[in-house]
């Protein structure tokens, strides 16, 4: 079912922020850093016993970890002052936000510093809040907010007043849910299409082969080269 041709709810409101329009009448709207306050924990000092997670690790628009296998993983050569990060927070790219970097983590760790950690409030499932934070409007917003040509980076200052819609807690979790489901259906297909792409590339390399070293007659004699 196409996402316009879900039912409506009974009433809507206007939301009072240009970007949002009208919500539904029971939603309310907070600032981010009411919903997610950031953590400020750093450690100067480089752990061993936890992972570290830098920008480079995290997938954009889909929220996996990339697993690279040969990346070392005794944090030596990390950065010295990191961020530490519990599971259940909300690690977001504040360095090129345009790339939509964002992750649930699902164990305790440090991270670099271009990573924002939030933490969500009583109010807030993170779950939900990693959708939130996916959203094309949230991300226009924020990279509009980044300063610098080379290296645009957002601050939490600034990240931390924006404006969202806050369902009830049992409406989070059906719309997470509801999106794992889906966005888990579109990767399948992905996935799909990617191999079939695999293969027609090497269908189409083997056909390039077979023609300049067989030629177009299937029935000609052939010859040891």
């Amino acid at each position: 079912m196409p996402w316009n041709k879900y039912p409506a709810y009974e009433k809507y409101k206007d939301s009072g922020v240009p970007w949002l329009g009208k919500i539904p009448a029971h939603w309310e709207v907070r600032r981010l850093k009411y919903l997610a306050p950031a953590v400020t924990t750093k450690l100067i000092k480089k752990p061993r016993e936890l992972r570290y997670i830098g920008l480079e690790d995290i997938e954009s628009t889909t929220g996996k970890l990339i697993e690279n296998k040969q990346k070392s993983q005794n944090n030596n050569d990390i950065e010295s002052t990191v961020s530490f990060f519990r599971k259940g927070d909300v690690l977001f790219g504040k360095l090129r936000p345009y790339l939509a970097k964002a992750w649930l983590a699902n164990f305790d760790g440090v991270c670099t510093t271009e990573l924002l950690v939030l933490r969500a409030s009583s109010k807030t499932l993170s779950h939900f809040l990693l959708y939130q934070v996916f959203a094309d409007n949230f991300i226009n917003i924020v990279n509009s907010q980044t300063y610098g040509t080379k290296m645009p980076r957002a601050n939490w200052e600034q990240i931390g007043n924006i404006r969202l819609p806050l369902p009830p807690l049992s409406e989070q979790r059906a719309i997470a849910e509801f999106l794992d489901r889906e966005t888990a259906k579109i990767d399948r297909l992905i996935n799909k299409k990617k191999r079939l792409i695999e293969l027609l590339r090497e269908k189409r390399t083997a056909l390039i082969t077979h023609a300049v070293t067989r030629g177009l007659n299937p029935d000609v004699p052939l010859k040891d080269s």
